[in-house]
């Protein structure tokens, strides 16, 4: 595998690490997860001046020491993704694209929906729960030999899941890690990797009291990703941002592009008849369908697509079965596609640049056009990478983000379609607002006269409540809105001041329906049942936090992890 690079001392250290540990006995998983959670109180102490000095980096730097992983960092394949929307979504279709080329991947996202381990993933697929209790012990133990005088304190939350990412990552031997930064980027927990390529997605106004209060500020935290001769690909940004984006690019010395927007390239692939194989695929109409919902996805999509064939160019040059042209940085030797996937055939069938140039010469002369057209898509490949595109594309999950369940009660003849997306700011609930309103409004007359439809909504953090509320309200759709909080039971610390301020809030706005406040999402879900007794068809459309999304998904058991 790729970690065959890693001296082999620290190959040594980590068989040992976890062969020492397998023979002692853990706490269970729900104590472990309890565990975990206690480390929230030491994330709630930072302050903004610890977040914007090199804290983060030094702290993870001294315990990543510890674990012996900071130069099996340097040497593991990384994708690193920051962003104020759209950047967990853009890590999966890395991740699954990465995956459907043969890939084994690592994905490491934040926030979590319905538990912690989904936060580790390999293969687009969570840690299981023997495998997280056992990581979290044995970095745990290897942290507290560790401490130092500077270092007294367990690592935070974050900090701690960071860590735990890596180090399963590095023993389940990936091929390449996608990750997606906390919160900012410069001074994150997760900005001590070494990418191969990094991507910025959209930027908005979010985290403000971390961040700061202007849309230049947010982008320079955003841009702290970036390093030296490492390409950053980014979506269209507004104007202050976009210019924030380009002086930290020239300053670090990272090329920046914003690459050509997916619906374009497929119009191409669609209308081009100069390609066999496209038409093929392309006959009869059939157009590339996106797994995850909404239009805001293509954005994701773009950057993710050209994120993966940066990546797949730098750290393989020209894959032989996957690109048929050559990019002109290629590195000296280039392995065969053949090798990709596979373990311990990394160091073997390797090909030299100057056979390789043959290969490519041969493909440009056989067909010139197909060469040109190559050119007019950013180098992007068309015919040998369609399928695995398209997979990717067409198979990646993102559960939460505009997605639609349907739920059944036979008991009450009551279906009901919930509508997820955990949108926290003002251009991700329009987006929600025109994917929602998009499906509703395509449902059958008779469907849409007899269907009642529901918003539950929350907000948390610093989020300005009258932007979010503001298109929600002019909707005029909704019979009957629920604000409730994130927490599944009552809690005698519930801040119950909140739901009343954003009940009031929809109230100014004049926004309409019957308005009930809840404590708990029990008491939430509780009442939906209530008012959704032998209504025929029911839309819930559940939004403005993750964390409330996560939260009933669980509860309803609307997610099975």
């Amino acid at each position: 595998m790729l970690n065959t690079n890693v001296p082999s001392n620290l190959i040594l250290k980590q068989k040992l690490l976890r062969v020492n540990f397998s023979q002692s006995k853990y706490p269970s998983y729900q104590e472990t997860i309890k565990a975990l959670f206690k480390h929230q109180s030491v994330k709630a102490k930072l302050t903004e001046l610890q977040l914007n000095t090199h804290n983060t980096q030094e702290e993870l730097a001294h315990f990543t020491r510890a674990l012996d992983l900071q130069q099996v960092l340097a040497r593991i394949p990384t994708l690193h993704v920051a962003g104020t929307k759209g950047k967990g979504s853009t890590c999966s279709f890395i991740s699954r694209i990465l995956q459907s080329i043969g890939l084994k991947t690592g994905l490491s996202t934040s926030p979590h929906l319905v538990s912690v381990r989904e936060r580790i993933q390999i293969n687009n697929e969570p840690i299981n729960e023997q495998d997280f209790t056992s990581l979290y012990w044995r970095i745990r133990e290897q942290i507290e030999k560790s401490k130092t005088d500077r270092y007294k304190m367990l690592p935070s939350f974050f900090r701690f899941v960071t860590m735990m990412s890596f180090q399963h990552f590095w023993e389940s031997s990936v091929d390449a890690m996608v990750i997606e930064v906390g919160i900012g980027g410069r001074f994150d927990a997760t900005n001590i990797v070494s990418p191969d390529v990094c991507t910025i997605t959209s930027l908005g106004m979010d985290h403000l009291n971390k961040l700061g209060g202007s849309l230049e500020q947010i982008a320079w935290h955003k841009a702290g990703i970036m390093k030296p001769g490492v390409h950053c690909f980014t979506v269209p940004q507004k104007h202050e941002a976009a210019k924030v984006l380009k002086k930290v690019s020239k300053q670090v010395g990272a090329k920046l592009s914003v690459p050509r927007p997916i619906d374009q390239m497929v119009k191409i692939w669609e209308s081009s008849t100069r390609i066999q194989s496209v038409r093929q695929m392309y006959q009869n109409g059939k157009s590339l369908a996106l797994s995850l919902q909404g239009e805001h996805q293509k954005i994701n999509a773009t950057a993710a697509l050209h994120t993966v064939v940066e990546f797949l160019s730098r750290r393989y040059g020209v894959i032989d079965d996957l690109f048929g042209i050559a990019p002109d940085n290629r590195p000296s030797q280039i392995p065969c596609m053949k090798t990709i996937g596979k373990q311990n055939t990394y160091t073997q069938n390797w090909i030299s640049a100057q056979q390789q140039e043959q290969h490519r010469q041969q493909l440009v002369n056989r067909n010139k056009e197909k060469f040109q057209l190559h050119k007019l898509l950013y180098k992007l490949p068309i015919s040998t990478l369609m399928p695995q595109i398209i997979k990717g594309l067409e198979t990646t999950k993102w559960d939460g983000r505009c997605q639609l369940i349907k739920e059944s009660n036979p008991k009450n003849s009551t279906n009901i379609n919930w509508f997820l997306d955990g949108a926290h700011t003002t251009s991700s609930i329009n987006y929600a607002i025109k994917w929602f309103t998009g499906i509703i409004n395509d449902q059958p007359l008779e469907q849409k006269q007899n269907s009642t439809n529901i918003l539950i909504f929350n907000c948390i953090g610093d989020r300005e409540i009258e932007n979010l509320l503001e298109p929600l309200s002019k909707l005029n759709i909704f019979k009957n809105v629920i604000f409730s909080p994130n927490l599944i039971k009552k809690a005698w610390h519930l801040d119950k001041d909140l739901q009343q301020l954003i009940s009031q809030i929809w109230k100014q706005l004049d926004g309409k329906g019957e308005i009930s406040v809840t404590d708990s999402l029990q008491k939430t879900l509780l009442l939906v049942d209530q008012l959704t007794s032998k209504k025929e068809n029911v839309n819930i459309f559940v939004t403005g936090s993750l964390h409330l999304v996560g939260g009933i998904m669980k509860l309803r058991r609307l997610k099975k992890i």
